[in-house]
């Protein structure tokens, strides 16, 4: 669920585009459907999935929440889940799935619950994208409470083999989660034969709360990413 594009594909662009009001997507499903990965609720104050598209000069305005029963839930003030996982390891980084000079500001929540096992649960919440995989961000900004469970960030609750370049998150900001709780990523993670995960120039001004294990006032925990 997005505010103004549910799911963005085909390399589609939004360019000076903005959303107001409350966004909130629910998924439940039952314990036998195939693959945990399926199970899944996005959400994101402008784009709710960005599967290949570009965003530049865009800023979503409210309220994010996603919950998952049996399920994963990702939120993020201005994207749900962003990149392209298709790019093969050890290929940089390209413009499939760029963010460039947006904003997001208001609360995000990402809430999970498991009917038959409480502790396999995963609520990720980042104040401007929930989960970046294998794409740019930059000169961007994100301002508001964000609260997870687990990859929570002020700017990105998970970054997996992304890049963030100028990037901030703003001192207004509280972020709240229990593992890999960060001011600007919760998560920042790669693989050793790629060169991507990289964070430069950005900083954080959020507090920061985390209940768990590896919380960081920029990057809560880093898996052979780049600071």
């Amino acid at each position: 669920a997005g505010g103004l594009v549910g799911t963005a594909a085909r390399n589609a662009s939004i360019i000076e585009s903005k959303a107001y009001g409350n966004v909130t997507a629910t998924f439940i499903a039952s314990t036998n459907t195939p693959s945990y990965d399926d199970k899944s609720a996005h959400a994101g104050g402008l784009i709710g999935t960005n599967q290949t598209g570009t965003v530049s000069n865009s800023s979503a305005h409210g309220d994010v929440s996603a919950n998952a029963v049996n399920g994963k839930a990702y939120a993020g003030g201005l994207i749900g889940k962003s990149g392209n996982t298709s790019v093969g390891l050890g290929v940089a980084v390209s413009d499939v799935g760029k963010v460039s000079n947006s904003s997001a500001t208001g609360n995000v929540i990402a809430a999970s619950s498991n009917t038959t096992d409480s502790s396999n649960v995963s609520a990720v919440a980042g104040g401007l994208i929930g989960k970046n995989e294998v794409a740019r961000v930059f000169d961007s900004t994100a301002s508001g409470k964000v609260e997870g469970i687990s990859s929570v960030g002020g700017l990105i609750g998970e970054n997996y083999r992304g890049v963030i370049q100028r990037s901030n998150t703003l001192p207004i900001s509280t972020v709240v989660g229990v593992n890999a709780v960060g001011g600007l990523v919760g998560n920042n993670f790669s693989t050793l034969s790629s060169t991507n995960g990289q964070i430069s120039n950005s900083q954080s001004q959020a507090t920061v709360i985390g209940s768990g294990n590896q919380v960081g006032g920029l990057v809560g925990v880093n898996q052979d990413g780049v600071l």
